[in-house]
């Protein structure tokens, strides 16, 4: 007999719902006839950005957690590209499904069940 499956479904591994949010993102751009414009940031130095939207000269930047609250530390690889990129890049979010406990000026935050 096979376990019943627990009352709780939401995604619990961060890879999976970054995964998830990225394929999202590129089907509706697809489907909406656009080319993909959508990359990753890493370097040697362990910094990383999940997705960097490229728009004609601008960048934006974003973070995917899965957290129920979002920490000031998550905003640290977003402010790092943006000070390496500082004429370029325009926007510099955190997407989750948590509720946001920081009110910092230079990042933005998506609640992602509410976005849309």
């Amino acid at each position: 007999m096979l376990p019943r499956p627990s009352r709780d479904h939401r995604v619990r591994d961060n890879s999976v719902f970054l995964t998830f949010f990225h394929h999202f993102s590129c089907e509706i751009q697809n489907n909406a006839g656009k080319d993909n414009n959508l990359y990753f940031y890493r370097d040697k130095g362990q910094h990383e950005v999940d997705i960097i939207q490229e728009e004609g000269s601008h960048l934006s930047a974003y973070e995917i957690k899965l957290a129920p609250i979002v920490h000031t530390e998550f905003y640290k690889n977003l402010n790092y590209f943006r000070a390496l990129f500082p004429n370029d890049t325009v926007k510099t979010m955190i997407i989750n499904t948590g509720e946001d406990e920081n009110d910092l000026p230079d990042n933005g935050h998506i609640h992602f069940t509410t976005a849309g």
